[in-house]
């Protein structure tokens, strides 16, 4: 006989209906009325777990429902919460398989009122005024047979539901976005028409540009990035008119809310000069919104910009933005912290021009790790060497200490060159890539020497113990050694530039010169030329030859020109 489980007071335990990772449910009798309830027991130790049953709680008193178990009350039971509701017979999955094995099939009638049922539970919270909401786990499982013929929805697994769009909105923007994309196509069939160009190809259809729904007190601006892990859109404050960034991260799932949690949690705990400033985190029905400071751009952005342009990066740049990110790492890495996925997308650049580490869903501290300073994390690019071999073996992504620096190095490198080293279509292709790093043959072929090349070995070793640590890196003051103002590296690319400008500024000079010389030429080879005067010192005779000389190579003289002449020979 099963052990006899404790429930609330005004209740009597009858028995367990299941268990499992969540709790249990149990079958029990109100002593009063003599009425049968399901019990589900719930496990409340942490903040988390009490967050997570209200809000099971609070969508159950939402729904109520024929076709919905009725939620009767919640009792409070030392370190459990009880949430009792309407008791459900066999599952519509029992009852299938009923029939399955009696090889029969189920009557039309009780099919007909499986749907009925469904249907109308579903269009009910499809439609709810609050908001609609999707059930999110619909199998046979969950409706279950009740007292008078009527399936219902389980009401255990609603805290997995989600606020969607309405079905009825998305179909009302479809059909809009027809009408709009027939109007588009007429007008284009009209110009081809108009204009008879046989060739003539209609141009794609502009995305509509969205205003996002963010919570008060901000007012969005503008989108500045999306992908696979949310949107982050630039925002401000309805009162005092301060812009920030703000980063929505969909929660849909328990899974969702843990990392979200994760990542809101090691931004507000490690608070930097070099790390992007976290302000606050507003949890909504399925997203976190993470307010946090605006940046102008990422350093990503920089060095497409400057490849845009086939130009390097300025050394003392270089070491601006490299001692300001070696900077962040050290102060994680002495707080135990692995930063896990450094490249040029997460490193920000603020106002002020300060690069600040930014996107801290990667960050993992050493206490929390099962294995020796490992953790799950990175982009593949970046990946050091060993984690290959590491990630074959676990199933996971791998980060360390080393392999920070790793990434620091292959960054440093980038910023240098103005390239990337690591590339590859597909994984195998970036592993084969990162395994055939070898980082003296860089160095010879771009002409990297010395000091600098001695610093990108001790980052790039393939031997992650032999790779210098960030506190060893700002211990020594070798970044600046190396990259500083003063040191020989920046003033020879300081010469270099400046160098390269006053060729450029000759060269342009000397073009202008040529030009000019040529117009000139030109515009004296098209105009006649003048009479020549005779020299005041000459003699008469020889300066009228010299004269008729010099207009019978030009033009005929005519009478008047000849009177002219003489006279001018007469004064001389």
């Amino acid at each position: 006989m099963a052990d006899k489980i404790k429930v609330p007071d005004g209740y009597s335990f009858v028995r367990t209906i299941s268990s499992g990772g969540f709790g249990s449910v149990v079958e029990m009798i109100e002593d009063s009325t003599q009425i049968h309830y399901a019990g589900k027991m719930i496990p409340c130790m942490t903040t988390k777990d009490k967050e997570r049953i209200d809000r099971e709680v609070n969508r159950l008193r939402k729904f109520a429902h024929p076709g919905i178990v009725k939620l009767k009350e919640v009792a409070s039971m030392g370190n459990n919460q009880v949430i009792v509701m309407e008791l459900g017979g066999r599952s519509l999955a029992e009852i299938v398989k009923d029939y399955s094995e009696r090889k029969i099939l189920m009557p039309r009638d009780d099919v007909c009122q499986v749907m009925v049922d469904v249907s109308s539970a579903l269009n009910f919270m499809h439609n709810h005024e609050s908001g609609a909401t999707a059930h999110g786990d619909v199998k046979m499982e969950n409706i279950l047979l009740c007292s008078g013929g009527h399936f219902k929805f389980s009401l255990s697994y609603f805290s997995f539901c989600s606020t969607v769009i309405p079905a009825s909105a998305l179909w009302r923007q479809k059909d809009a976005d027809e009408e709009e994309l027939r109007s588009e196509n007429e007008k284009l069939k009209q110009l081809e028409r108009d204009s008879k160009m046989r060739e003539f190809q209609p141009q794609p259809k502009a995305k509509k540009r969205f205003e996002v729904k963010v919570p008060e007190p901000y007012k969005f601006i503008r989108t500045l990035g999306q992908g696979s892990f949310g949107s982050v859109h630039e925002v401000s404050k309805t009162l005092t008119g301060e812009r920030f960034a703000m980063k929505i991260l969909p929660c849909l799932s328990e899974s969702d809310f843990s990392k979200n949690e994760h990542e809101i949690r090691k931004l507000s705990e490690n608070q930097h000069r070099n790390v992007v400033g976290f302000v606050e985190a507003i949890e909504g029905d399925n997203a976190h919104f993470v307010v946090l400071e605006l940046c102008s751009r990422s350093l990503h952005d920089e060095l497409c910009e400057n490849q845009k342009h086939g130009g390097r990066m300025d050394v003392v740049r270089v070491y601006r933005v490299m001692r300001d990110v070696l900077d962040g790492l050290a102060f994680l890495h002495s707080r135990g912290e692995i930063y896990g996925d450094l490249k040029g997308s997460n490193v920000l650049i603020g106002s002020d021009g300060t690069a600040k580490l930014g996107d801290f869903g990667g960050v993992v501290g050493t206490r929390t790790l099962k294995t020796n300073n490992l953790a799950e994390c990175g982009t593949m690019q970046f990946w050091a060497p060993e984690f290959f071999k590491l990630a074959g073996k676990t199933g996971n992504q791998i980060g360390s200490f080393a392999g920070d620096m790793w990434a620091f190095g292959q960054l440093l490198l980038e910023m240098m060159t103005s390239r990337w080293w690591i590339v590859g279509e597909s994984s195998v292709e970036i592993q084969q890539s990162v395994l055939g790093f070898e980082i003296g043959s860089i160095c010879d072929s771009v002409g990297i020497v010395g000091e600098v090349q001695i610093l990108l070995s001790l980052l790039l070793s393939k031997n992650p113990s032999h790779r210098i640590s960030s506190a060893e890196l700002v211990r020594t003051n070798r970044l600046r050694s190396v990259l500083g103002p003063e040191t020989p590296l920046s003033r020879f690319v300081t010469q270099e530039l400046e160098s390269t400008r006053n060729d450029m500024e000759l060269k342009t000079k000397n073009e202008t010169i040529v030009r000019l010389e040529r117009e000139l030429a030109e515009s004296r080879s098209n105009q006649p030329q003048p009479p020549l005067q005779p020299a005041p010192h000459s003699s008469g005779v020889r300066s009228n030859g010299s004269l008729a000389s010099s207009t019978a190579r030009h033009e005929p003289v005519s009478g008047e020109n000849q009177d002219q002449c003489r006279d001018t020979a007469s004064l001389v």
